[in-house]
């Protein structure tokens, strides 16, 4: 079962890379936050899943630049 979830995880990750392309910074920063809150959380505690910190972690964070900047500009 591990093995099915993690190409899974592969499958969705390789779908999302097209969106990546001619982002700003901002968006590669985040993914390496997201990258680092996944991969390095469960070296300090493995009490809440990793994922899910990063997934309101990175929330808060777009929240917050929205609020404070206004809308971000999309590309077309």
């Amino acid at each position: 079962m591990i093995g099915f979830v993690n190409a899974l995880a592969i499958l969705i990750f390789r779908a999302q890379l097209p969106q990546l392309e001619g982002g700003s910074v901002l968006v590669y920063g985040m993914v390496a936050v997201g990258l680092g809150i996944i991969y390095g959380l469960p070296r300090l505690t493995t009490l809440v899943p990793a994922s899910l910190v990063a997934i309101v972690v990175l929330t808060a964070a777009t929240i917050i630049n929205i609020r404070s900047e206004g809308a971000p500009a999309c590309p077309p």
